[in-house]
């Protein structure tokens, strides 16, 4: 495996991405080419989950996939557009290295957990925006090719009343902290279901019975209006979900998540 560390946000030195490319399998026809995956873990926007980050992506390598985890911007600098900004920039470095690193740049997925599932789906549905656009990059560098989002919130409008009527804990101004400037200074700018158009890419959502919040039928419900493919999975679990959900007694359809965004996404971005 071939490890690889890059910086895709000049001047914030710890906006880092960090990729794991397999070794190549060789075919009768010649080398194969590779998908790959921009991974985003979640963290609040407030850190970035290591259990959602290398974990994942080493699982995703073993099936041959290009993985690369990022380690965008939050604390103090998770003001948008620059968590954006970094997702954006990550995709299309992936996609100006796709021949070095034996990638089909016409594969290119994001996965995202919670916060980072939000982030992708800001992704999904902004990555036309004119502030993300550059001179080197062509139309749609850096448009994800498909989606895999776990747990996914898409909006901060009222979370917090919403998480008290739920009896979910809450932090005071958490959510604030992705308020960023201009266009991103208002909340709703970041409900990213209401962005959802048909430019917006094809979606495997999934989430247990007790993950909060319920965005994932909104995004979903988006998307079906749009008419862009998507695919949703509840799953009846004891426990909110976590990564790869492979330790810890989740139930055995739960772990099965993997293995089910690995067959959707053979499906909507074919095999080679």
């Amino acid at each position: 495996m071939k490890l690889v560390k890059l910086f895709p946000s000049p001047g914030r030195g710890n906006v880092v991405l960090e990729g794991y490319i397999p070794e190549l399998a060789l075919f009768p026809n010649g080398v194969r080419v590779l998908p790959a995956i921009l991974i985003l873990p979640g963290g609040a926007y407030r850190f970035v989950s290591p259990g959602e980050g290398e974990e994942v992506a080493l699982r995703f390598c073993g099936e041959g996939y290009a993985c690369f985890v990022l380690k965008y911007s939050v604390g103090d600098d998770a003001g948008f557009p620059k968590p954006l900004e970094d997702a954006s920039r990550s995709m299309w470095m992936i996609r100006q290295h796709a021949e070095e690193w034996h990638i089909d740049p016409k594969r290119v997925a994001v996965m995202g957990f919670s916060a980072g599932a939000h982030l992708g789906t800001a992704l999904a549905t902004m990555w036309h925006y004119p502030e993300l656009q550059s001179e080197d990059m062509p139309e749609g560098g850096n448009r994800p090719d498909a989606c895999v989002f776990g747990y996914t919130p898409t909006t901060f409008e009222g979370f917090e009343e919403k998480a008290k009527k739920d009896g979910m804990p809450f932090v005071p101004g958490q959510h604030l902290n992705v308020l960023g400037e201009g266009r991103f200074a208002d909340i709703t700018s970041l409900t990213t279901h209401k962005l959802v158009d048909k430019r917006t890419p094809p979606a495997f959502l999934w989430k247990t019975n007790l993950c909060y919040p319920e965005s994932t039928f909104l995004y979903a419900e988006a998307l079906k209006e749009a008419g862009v493919p998507y695919e949703v999975h509840v799953f009846t679990d004891t426990k909110r979900a976590g990564g790869l959900c492979n330790r810890g007694g989740y139930a055995a359809n739960t772990q099965m998540w993997v293995q089910m965004a690995l067959n959707w996404l053979a499906m909507v971005m074919g095999e080679q």
